[in-house]
């Protein structure tokens, strides 16, 4: 418990993200005082003590948690891709919940480094990683030009006296609404403690904040911070760098891109993806009939399109734009899903996606497309390249109630310029065919 407060601050918006702390006058404590969290509107330190009662605040060590911020920003801010993937972990707190347990048999080595894995990843990023704190699990991760804040009861630090009152969530908002909150709760806090303590930690937020600076709140971010999940050597990062200076090198093409920003919905994006590219579709007046060639389509906006060559397979294809970037997007040759020629279309119609509905105008951004990314984001822009490129209607009157088959897979690959693979996960999510029928075409297909 915390009685009378010497110092009390509210940084940020408590409607978007927020931290109050508070500093005790105990003179045989003087680092100790409350914490306070907030995130769209919702306390998330809210709690029901067994003697206190309802409280909105934790009582703890603040050189510890400005320590914490010290050491975490510059880690987290930067780390976007998870150290391995599970099928729609809408959010941090998600995927930490879901990869408690390893999703097949492992070996005992195999399990040990899953377990220190995700111990490692759970201490970088959630609040609850300060050792011995009692807290809500709040976890921080970057998300292309946005932090995501999430929360779980799952997982952290329990007490018996303590029950946590705010449900799990999450909320996805522009890196400097949480960045700057943190960081600036963090150094004032520093400055009110005691010299012995707060000089060094006051250093070393400092350090953070210049770190933040350059690194995260600056795209290209996702050009220049994939590597966790996917393999860059030095040659895939000298081609990244030269699309990223020619996208910036001469002055500003004029654009015609729609950008409509809007972060994807944790529950089901894929919906979302589908309704945007059939109202994209009607705006463009093309009905149910086969995409033009798309990248003159993309030209036609004003946007530079190219091809590089990334040694890692699972880059599929990366995209640019803002203030200091001409709108560019580039496919990746070596891709899985890209080198075909009748399988492009589908990167370019997923990196038109990020460039509508990603990009804030008046921002620089940037985002590099692998197996491993953002799992909301890349499910969204899955399907609204899907639904772009194969609409479903015309799916529809192309089937017009024939069994499907390869003579009906061929004669659809055809009208729409698409690849069998592409074709039939598409098809299976619209329920036109099983997940069963699915890997039976594509067995058959890679057989003949």
């Amino acid at each position: 418990m915390i009685g009378a407060l010497r110092w009390e601050r509210l940084f940020g918006r408590t409607d978007r993200f927020a931290v109050r702390l508070g500093l005790g006058v105990d003179e045989h404590r003087t680092s100790f005082g409350r914490i306070e969290l907030f995130a769209a509107g919702r306390c998330l330190t809210r709690n029901e003590h067994a003697i206190a009662g309802l409280e909105s605040a934790i009582v703890w060590d603040l050189a510890d948690f400005v320590a914490w911020v010290a050491d975490g920003v510059p880690v987290w801010c930067m780390e976007q891709d998870f150290p391995f993937r599970v099928r729609r972990a809408a959010t941090a707190a998600d995927w930490l919940s879901a990869t408690r347990e390893a999703d097949r048999p492992l070996t005992a080595g195999e399990h040990r480094a899953w377990r220190q894995q995700h111990l490692a990843y759970w201490e970088r990023h959630s609040l609850a990683g300060i050792p011995g704190l009692a807290v809500l699990d709040v976890v921080f991760r970057r998300v292309l030009n946005d932090v995501e804040v999430s929360w779980t009861t799952d997982l952290g630090t329990t007490r018996a006296d303590i029950r946590w009152l705010e449900p799990r969530g999450g909320v996805r908002l522009p890196a400097a609404e949480v960045l700057t909150p943190l960081l600036d709760a963090a150094a004032d806090c520093a400055a009110e403690l005691p010299p012995e303590v707060g000089r060094e930690l006051g250093e070393a937020v400092r350090a953070a904040r210049e770190a933040a600076d350059q690194s995260a709140v600056r795209p290209p971010f996702s050009l220049a911070a994939s590597g966790a999940s996917v393999s860059l050597d030095d040659e895939d990062r000298r081609v990244l760098a030269e699309v990223v200076q020619r996208a910036r090198s001469g002055p500003p093409t004029p654009h015609s891109l729609p950008a409509r920003p809007c972060p994807p919905p944790l529950v089901k994006p894929w919906e979302e993806g589908y309704r945007l590219a059939r109202a994209y579709r009607e705006e463009l007046g093309w009905d149910d009939r086969p995409a033009p060639h798309l990248p003159d389509f993309l030209r036609s906006l004003g946007v530079d399109v190219g091809e590089v060559r990334l040694g890692d397979p699972g880059l599929h294809g990366l995209s640019l734009v803002g203030p200091s970037y001409r709108p560019t997007i580039c496919v990746n040759a070596n891709s899985s899903r890209a080198g075909p020629h009748w399988s492009r279309a589908m990167v370019l119609a997923h990196e038109l996606c990020h460039l509508i509905f990603d990009w804030r105008p008046g921002e620089d951004f940037s985002i590099l497309s692998d197996d491993h990314a953002d799992w909301p984001t890349e499910a969204r822009a899955n399907a609204f390249a899907a639904e772009l490129v194969m609409p479903n209607q015309g799916l529809v009157e192309v089937l017009a109630g024939r069994r499907v088959d390869e003579a009906v897979l061929r004669d659809l690959m055809n009208r729409f310029g698409v690849g069998l693979q592409a074709l039939t996960w598409h098809l299976y999510n619209l329920e036109v065919i099983s997940d069963e029928e699915r890997l039976r075409f594509v067995a058959r297909a890679g057989a003949a």
